[in-house]
């Protein structure tokens, strides 16, 4: 019995990694719409379902069950070798029914079903091959203490194996090494049972299992037909309750691939331990009814107490957090601990529920096999069920009212077990099920409403977390204008002040404010690149910002793909102010399905491709930064057609970033990256299949329409100077960039399983930024990118014109590239000249020095008395000193110590002497700080300052119009 157990344990870890492989598999072939996926699981379960119900009987009538789940283990691994394979020919088969959704769906599902289904088929009938095994002719009694031992240990190998897939096989050896070591522990699995078989003789397993025992008294039991129903129900309420908790806790912890095998791994935690208990608790029970209709209201209630808990998760995983340092193991365990506090009080109840139906449905005489298959295949069939109507009713419902009706559906189930049990007096089930109801209908009107704001906050963005953590004050609370849960993902929009965001799951994907630059330049940049277009496809519909962006440029038709169809209605009611109602204009075609899916399926090609998808940690979203799916784009791209990507640098690894850089080369030879704006934390990728230019002069010419002008404006483009100056890698920077990098593929994920933690560790991310805008940056020379300059002085004010425009955008080194390069073309000199004023300036050269000598020493207002008065005017003294001898952080410390009325009373020249200090300390938001109030100054001097200083802070534009004034003023 041991061996047996043991190996329905490893057989469990086993098939739970083969179904999230063939599941991720699949999701790639036929996209990753909820349709898709739901048809890829109803295949997968509903296998299982005809393998319980057929092999039950057949267990039956072997006198050697124990070689038939032998059998089976060989049938499963031999064909999971084959099903990576299969699923490739898939593509093929479904292609003829593209032209109609009802025909594309029933030919997914045949598809699935004619790769999974053998598999799954065997895989349900280990089970009862199992209980078979261990469960004597004549001792069919033991038979529900049987099943929940073995259907505990198969849960539990389950654990072992979501855990081993999530967290160490995927990221170690890639899905396709994980495929074949799963087909190879069920192949070892078939090669130890029949070695124990042998080993056995010719005894039957069965025999050796047990030894007989005197035939249990008769008792009580309720109609099979009422257990047959209860385990149907009570399999779609797990599984929708499953399917809900998922997706809330997805917004609470994440969408990342660690997340959902988190709340897998305490899901079935749960189910094991409680089917173990069940186990135990079946030796020598005398009322079979009564403890299958209190797990399930236990359950039912530790389902209402979890959906009440769920808002104050965030609140309760920043608690965790602030006690633990942002290391990925840290915050893992803590959101770990979090899901096994909610999810196990209702889990431990369902996983009693089989179990318990088992001992309820009492086995017969020669039947064990087939009646355990029934049981299982009827929970199967109502698992379908369950994550059919958890996924595709949601948007109906919405996530709280889902679980509120799961809630209900489980008292009710209860109540009719309590109603049907025959071991309690009439009396007994009147009062239980009255109890049973009144308390459910209490509980569900009292329970509390959701706080959204707090629930759907984000806090699985650790740099958000720690950011309310520093502040020590009460949470910043927006208005909340829209909040729905939809198909795919739960969409909010919120207002702080004057900024409209709109959220994913809890994660920001665009607003009216700061990303605008970015929405704006990602859908205009490659038509400012390509020249017109007649076909345009956008992948990602966001806020729409993009979608309008692309119509102000000359495009004949836009095909717009977004997944989630919640989205575009917020989108439209809120931000059709910044994106010009695209979908209203009529060269417009919205498609809700998935982006890579549709763009694999075929069609006409285009000649600019956008893509902005979210983060790349984001299980799903993951799928738009790998190799396979930019070889998909290129497909789709007419010849010398361009491809513009969203990637972003923010709370990203750099080997991340080059994984990602790596793929798009390996499919597009000729890549450019350019920053969204200047210090942006997102870049945009733009590529061809052939070689492209960045071309000055076309650029100039695109932005000469006025609506694409004005877009561009919109965008902070003011010239196709600003569009060059952004240039960070060019095609032959990207071979250098990324060597020694991987490329991030499907099989791999190596951006999917190594984003998230970097998002954990965010603080350990942030030196790529200093890097790649730094002046030390080696990359992104504009001499190897740029055509379209023209020749003699019309090629010299081009290169001045660039220069001018790369330190608008910081790019001090680049600009004295340039520089040098008009220097060697005949031409006009003053603009020349005044272009390298500023550059001498920036880097120190023909610097003025602090007028200390002719600075006003600081006002001393009257009511501080004469005796304070008299300390600061000799402290100011003492400042003057300390300022001759450079010694500047001690002359802050000390102005930092006067009342803030001496710095309104002095005014500029105090002011003046503070910021150069704060400057020289490389504190340059104070020096700016200090100096923006006096501005238009009375010296020169504080122009220079706030010049340097804003340089210094990542304000470019303004610090060089600051340099500019200041060169002016000194008649230059």
């Amino acid at each position: 019995m041991r061996l047996l157990v043991c190996c329905c344990v490893v057989s469990g870890a086993a098939s739970l990694v083969l179904e999230l492989v063939w599941v991720r598999l699949l999701g790639l072939v036929f996209g990753a719409t909820h349709l898709a996926i739901a048809t890829v699981l109803a295949t997968f379960m509903g296998g299982l379902a005809l393998g319980s119900r057929v092999g039950g009987p057949r267990a039956d009538r072997m006198s050697r069950p124990a070689l038939g789940y032998a059998g089976c283990e060989l049938g499963i691994g031999l064909c999971a070798l084959a099903v990576p394979g299969l699923i490739g020919a898939l593509p093929g088969l479904v292609a003829p029914f593209e032209g109609s959704p009802l025909g594309l769906g029933l030919a997914r599902f045949v598809g699935a079903a004619l790769v999974l289904l053998v598999p799954t088929t065997l895989m349900g009938a280990t089970l009862p091959f199992l209980v078979r095994a261990l469960v004597p002719a004549g001792q069919e009694g033991r038979a529900p203490a049987r099943l929940g031992l073995l259907y505990g240990a198969n849960t539990a190998g389950a654990v072992v194996g979501s855990f081993a897939a999530g967290f160490g096989l995927l990221g170690a050896i890639g899905v396709a090494a994980t495929n074949r070591v799963a087909a190879v522990t069920d192949l070892v699995l078939f090669l130890v049972v029949c070695l124990a078989a042998w080993r056995a003789g010719g005894r039957p397993a069965a025999a050796v299992a047990s030894p007989p025992s005197a035939p249990e008294p008769a008792v009580p039991l309720p109609p099979r037909a009422t257990v047959l129903v209860t385990v149907l129900v009570s399999g779609a309420i797990a599984m929708a309750l499953e399917v809900l908790w998922s997706r809330a806790l997805a917004i609470v912890l994440g969408s990342s691939i660690y997340s959902f095998s988190i709340i897998l791994v305490a899901y079935l935690v749960g189910l094991s331990a409680g089917a173990a208990i069940a186990a135990r608790l079946l030796a020598g029970n005398r009322a079979p009814a009564t403890p299958l209709a209190w797990a399930l209201a236990l359950g039912a209630f530790g389902a209402l107490v979890a959906s009440i808990e769920l808002d104050r998760m965030p609140a309760a995983f920043l608690t965790l957090l602030e006690g633990s340092a942002s290391r990925p193991e840290s915050v893992l365990r803590s959101q770990t601990l979090l899901a096994l506090a909610l999810l196990l009080p209702p889990t431990l109840p369902m996983g009693a529920v089989l179990p318990f139906a088992a001992r309820a449905l009492s086995p017969r005489p020669g039947a064990v096999g087939a009646d355990v298959g029934r049981l299982y295949g009827w929970n199967t069939l109502g698992a379908i069920a369950g994550s059919i109507a958890g996924g595709f009713l949601l948007p109906l419902v919405g996530l709280e009212r889902g679980l509120h009706a799961c809630v209900a559906a489980g008292l009710v189930l209860s109540v009719v077990v309590f109603a049907r049990a025959p071991e309690r007096t009439r009396g007994d089930r009147i009062r239980l099920c009255a109890c049973i109801a009144g308390l459910g209908v209490v509980a569900l009107a009292m329970a509390p409403r959701w706080d959204l704001v707090r629930f759907s906050y984000g806090l699985f963005r650790v740099s958000i977390a720690r950011d309310l953590l520093a502040r020590k004050k009460a949470w910043p609370i927006p208005e909340l204008l829209y909040y729905e849960d939809g198909v795919a993902t739960t969409v909010s929009v919120e207002r702080w002040g004057k900024t409209v965001a709109i959220k994913n799951n809890g994660k920001v994907d665009a607003s009216n404010d700061a990303d605008m630059p970015t929405q704006i330049t990602v859908g205009l940049l490659p038509l400012l690149v390509h020249g017109p277009a007649e076909r345009v496809a956008l992948v990602g519909y966001g806020s729409g910002v993009t979608a309008g962006a692309i119509l102000e440029g000359p495009v004949g038709h836009l095909d717009v793909i977004e997944l989630e169809p919640r989205v575009v209605e917020a989108a439209s009611r809120f931000f059709d102010g910044e994106n010009h109602r695209p979908l209203a204009d009529p060269r417009t075609r919205l498609h809700l399905d998935d982006g890579r899916g549709f763009l694999q399926r075929g069609g006409p090609a285009y000649d600019v491709i956008v893509s902005q998808p979210s983060n790349p940690w984001i299980t799903g979203v993951s799928n738009l930064f790998t190799r396979e799916y930019f070889e998909i784009v290129r497909r789709r791209l007419a010849p010398g057609g361009l491809f513009c990507q969203w990637a972003q640098l923010y709370e990203l690894h750099p080997i991340r970033i080059k994984a990602i850089l790596a793929a798009v080369r390996a499919v597009f030879p000729h890549a450019y990256v350019l920053a969204a704006e200047s210090l942006s934390t997102d870049v945009l990728l733009v590529a061809s299949d052939r070689p492209f230019e960045l071309d000055r002069a076309r650029i100039a010419a695109m932005m000469a329409e006025p609506r694409a002008r004005a877009e561009a404006l919109r965008g902070g483009l003011r010239s196709a100077d600003d569009v060059l100056a952004m240039l960070l890698l060019g095609p032959e920077d990207l071979e250098a960039f990324t060597a020694g990098a991987p490329e991030n593929t499907d099989d791999n994920a190596f951006v999917e399983l190594g984003a998230p933690l970097d998002l954990y560790g965010w603080d350990r991310t942030t030196r790529v930024l200093a890097r790649i805008y730094g002046d030390r940056w080696p990359y992104g020379r504009l001499e190897r990118a740029v055509g379209g300059l023209g020749q003699g002085p019309e090629r010299r004010e081009a290169l001045v014109s660039i220069a001018r425009a790369l330190l608008d955008h910081g790019r001090l080194r680049e600009a004295e590239r340039a520089l040098e390069r008009a220097r060697k073309v005949a031409g006009a000199e003053a603009r020349l000249a005044a272009v390298s004023a500023l550059v001498d300036l920036l880097r120190g050269r023909d610097a003025p020095a602090l007028p200390l000598d002719e600075l006003e020493p600081a006002r001393v207002p009257e009511g501080l008395g004469e005796k304070r008065a008299a300390e600061i005017a000799a402290e100011y003294a003492t400042v003057e000193r300390l300022a001759r001898r450079g010694a500047w952080k001690e002359a802050v410390e000390l102005m930092d110590g006067w009342p803030a009325d001496v710095g309104r009373a002095s005014g500029p020249d105090l002011a003046l002497l503070y910021a150069w200090a704060s400057w020289q300390m490389v504190e340059p938001e104070d020096a700016v700080d200090a100096l923006a109030p006096f501005d238009p100054p009375r010296r020169p001097e504080v122009l220079y300052v706030l010049g340097r200083a804003r340089f210094d802070a990542g304000h470019y534009r303004k610090s060089i119009e600051s340099l500019e004034r200041y060169l002016r003023a000194r008649g230059r």
